[in-house]
């Protein structure tokens, strides 16, 4: 009686995954990291708005809730101008997109203070990744390169 085998050879396989990895390692990631910034600056937008840390801490509140006659109640907002440099293209605002980075932030002089604290200002981190986001860009990043290895036959069988 005869019959039909299929016989994976992993030496096979791993030719194959260094032939994915070599592509991967030249491919144009912009388009995924365009698409991973836009989702850190609505989630950074998000931290202002609720006055919250990526990890979802809440900020502490002002010592001084009164400045100049005006009441400053929101955490960071007084000006609006660390979230301008950040979540827009205010004063201040960094951005690159390259084929394989992605660069986002702020170069004000004092968003650090706010960022990582002093002996004198609370943490009041508004700028980073937490697990959700994280995982939401590597969703983005592995429908990328499923679409780009399919197109180029990297994920064929091959016959």
């Amino acid at each position: 009686m005869a019959g039909v085998v299929e016989t994976l050879d992993l030496t096979q396989f791993a030719a194959w995954a260094n032939g994915v990895a070599s592509r991967v390692q030249v491919m144009n990631w912009a388009p995924a990291l365009k698409q991973c910034k836009v989702l850190l600056s609505a989630k950074t937008k998000e931290n202002f708005a609720q006055w919250k840390s990526p990890d979802g801490t809440r900020w502490l509140g002002l010592k001084r809730p009164r400045k100049r006659g005006r009441t400053r109640e929101k955490p960071l907002r007084d000006r609006g101008i660390l979230m301008a440099s950040v979540t827009s293209q205010g004063p201040g605002h960094l951005e690159k997109v390259g084929a394989n980075e992605m660069v986002y932030g702020t170069i004000i002089h004092y968003a650090s203070y706010h960022q990582y604290g002093t002996k004198t200002i609370p943490i009041r981190a508004f700028l980073g990744w937490n697990n959700a986001m994280a995982e939401e860009c590597v969703r983005i990043l592995g429908e990328f390169l499923e679409k780009q290895l399919a197109g180029q036959g990297g994920l064929s069988s091959g016959g």
